[in-house]
């Protein structure tokens, strides 16, 4: 059994599973997590979109449940379906956009993929494309995140997606069964 169909069969029956990514998706993924780093905070503030949920945003921006309790994290979204509006930005053709991107259409596949396969578990038609209405988002924690004394950098919360896919840098991401 291939470990697709394997991960497939295990989050039909108990709702997670794990994937080997593919060596050229983890190479995309080292190049925007390396790249994170590099990008200046003009760039950073400007890249901001906050209208769709896109691009940049600032530590403690996002938050759970309470807003004077927010995640210890920056963030970068990205949203295909947003693309065509930010062509007028030079950021958009960096290296670090062109790993995103590449990592975006690669999970699409993926995520598409595991969902036709969920599906195939259950013996039901599969799902219509769901691309448009799927973003990338990149939390990154940094020295603010480990000054805190909270127990997590994010309060317990239900993200309510479709599917999730999780690629931690470091330890330290808990997941609770709800």
């Amino acid at each position: 059994m291939s470990q697709f169909k394997a991960c497939c069969e295990s989050i039909a029956r108990s709702g997670f599973g794990i994937l080997q990514i593919p060596d050229a998706m983890l190479q995309d993924y080292k190049k925007i997590i390396d790249g994170y780093s590099a990008i200046p905070q003009a760039i950073k503030d400007e890249f901001s979109f906050a209208q769709d949920t896109d691009g940049f945003f600032p530590f403690g921006a996002e938050y759970s449940l309470a807003e004077d309790h927010p995640d210890l994290c920056e963030r970068f979204c990205y949203w295909p379906a947003h693309a065509s509006k930010r062509t007028a930005f030079e950021f958009t053709r960096s290296t670090f956009v062109a790993a995103v991107g590449s990592y975006e259409r690669q999970m699409s596949e993926l995520a598409q993929g595991v969902m036709d396969g969920i599906c195939a578990e259950f013996g039901v038609q599969t799902l219509a494309p769901f691309r448009s209405a799927s973003y990338i988002q990149l939390c990154v924690y940094g020295p603010q995140a480990k000054d805190s004394s909270r127990k997590y950098a994010q309060d317990p919360h239900e993200d309510g997606h479709m599917l999730s896919f999780i690629k931690p840098t470091r330890e330290g991401l808990v997941l609770m069964k709800g």
